[in-house]
């Protein structure tokens, strides 16, 4: 009786985030949200750690079509980390073993979101950004970058300036 009060207690330490679940990836809104189906109800995942260009800032369109081009009706694994304040799920999608947020990062399409991104790996992926705005990869291939925002899809959203601006 003692072993199983104890197994008990242990199990309710383990956080249910370790927990990930499969689905498939059936539309991509932008570079960081997409839209799964898990036991036959779509989910909306905004991916964890990271702020993509979105419609209308430079390089947008090429970060949702590297998205895309990574999971677009394929099987994914979904570590949810979070709700956001739209209701949707924060989490860590991985393909084929891979997480998508850090695979878009490689490619130089999402920056760390510092704020939100608390995990280990994130100093990693920010280290990754690091590479991939010197060796220009995606967005880090323009010219110069909304100096406001120093690039960061989520400062640039806040100023007008920043908006509608074509980079390449």
């Amino acid at each position: 009786m003692r072993f199983r009060f104890i197994l008990f207690f242990l199990l309710l330490a383990i956080p249910a985030t370790c927990y990930s679940w499969p689905a498939k990836v059936v539309s991509v809104a932008d570079g960081d949200t997409i839209t799964v189906v898990h036991n036959g109800q779509q989910k909306i995942i905004r991916l964890y750690g990271i702020d993509c260009p979105e419609k209308g800032q430079s390089h947008g369109e090429q970060a949702k079509a590297l998205a895309s081009a990574l999971v677009a009706g394929r099987n994914v694994e979904v570590e949810q980390k979070d709700i956001d304040r739209y209701g949707r799920v924060v989490g860590l999608v991985k393909v084929d073993g891979q997480s998508l947020s850090e695979l878009i990062v490689q490619n130089g399409y999402a920056w760390v979101y510092p704020k939100y991104c608390k995990e280990k790996f994130c100093t990693d992926w920010s280290k990754q950004v690091g590479v991939a705005r010197q060796q220009k990869k995606g967005m880090w291939q323009a010219q110069w970058l909304c100096l406001l925002g120093n690039g960061e899809p989520h400062k640039e959203r806040k100023s007008k300036l920043c908006r509608n601006q074509s980079l390449q």
